[in-house]
């Protein structure tokens, strides 16, 4: 199913149908919404319950009540139920009893990377497996999501003008729900993206708008990377780097990202505003699920200690 392409014709149907203006944005914010928190599959690959089912599972990770959750998936029902009709997919995932199935509870994160990992993908030197061609570029990407906490969408859409680096931070023009923010840019992926500017694999006579990271021979050429591309591109970097099947991919990165800053002490405030949640408590059940025996552990490590001292 071509999601994207389905999705922009739904739209265009509610408009055409004579529904509210409010309706249309609320239905074109679920579409957008679902996009951005499930992996979706290629075009030619079929959306199935799994995924409306992980949507529910991230709807309640957000905090939002079941009746709310419900409103988003009756939404969804509507466009594949009009998708499946126009023969855009051959069978609608998002069915009544999906909406009336309870939420399920989020389950701890499986793909956490430990510091060492962490650390080996940040390095730059170039590891053995690793085709050096494209070493620059995957390793500016990876570095840049690492430090950054960014999405996979807000990655795709940096430009070389978006970057501060005097200040250590970039700008995020195109955030969840079209917000614009700040994220880090730390000194390690201000060396890595300044290697991947250098490199003969990018154009050199790209402007300043242009975004930072693309593919294409020359400026006319020049595109962006679809999500897939993307996540697709971290999820065999990380592999080579690591020298193991990680299932890290793109919003991983982002875990990480946020788990690191956790453990090495910072407030939840920081956290929240690094990852650019509209609500701490967004953040903090981000967190939860990421390291659900997290004050556990920091409590046996603390008796531990203390047992140690006497």
């Amino acid at each position: 199913m071509d999601y994207n392409r389905a999705a922009a014709a739904f739209i265009n149907y509610c408009r055409a149908s004579g529904q509210t203006a409010a309706t249309v944005e609320n239905h074109e914010r679920n579409l957008r919404l679902f996009s951005e928190a499930v992996a979706l599959p290629d075009a030619d690959a079929e959306i199935t319950v799994a995924h409306i089912d992980e949507y529910k599972s991230l709807l309640h990770l957000r905090g939002l009540k079941q009746s709310t959750v419900r409103a988003y998936l009756e939404s969804l029902c509507l466009f594949f139920a009009w998708a499946t009709e126009r023969k855009y997919c051959a069978e609608n995932p998002c069915t009544p009893s999906a909406v009336k199935t309870k939420v399920p509870p989020p389950v701890p994160y499986n793909h956490l990377l430990t510091r060492e990992e962490m650390a080996a993908l940040l390095s730059p030197v170039c590891p053995k497996g690793c085709t050096r061609k494209l070493f620059n570029r995957n390793h500016a990407i990876v570095t840049v999501l690492l430090t950054s906490g960014l999405r996979n969408s807000e990655l795709r859409e940096l430009r070389v003008s978006d970057l501060i680096p005097s200040e250590n931070r970039l700008v995020v023009r195109c955030g969840k729900g079209g917000k614009m923010g700040y994220a880090p840019y730390p000194p390690a992926a201000q060396e890595a993206v300044a290697a991947w500017l250098t490199d003969p694999l990018r154009p050199s006579a790209l402007p300043s708008d242009a975004i930072l990271f693309g593919k294409g021979t020359d400026t006319a050429s020049w595109q962006m990377f679809s999500r897939t591309e993307l996540s697709t591109m971290v999820e065999r970097f990380t592999k080579t780097v690591l020298g193991k099947e990680s299932g890290v991919r793109t919003h991983a990165l982002r875990h990480a990202n946020a788990s690191y800053l956790w453990d090495s002490g910072m407030a939840i405030d920081d956290i929240q505003s690094v990852l650019r949640h509209s609500d701490s408590k967004i953040t903090m059940r981000y967190l939860d699920r990421l390291r659900p025996t997290a004050p556990t552990d920091h409590a046996a490590d603390a008796f531990a200690a203390l047992r140690a001292a006497v």
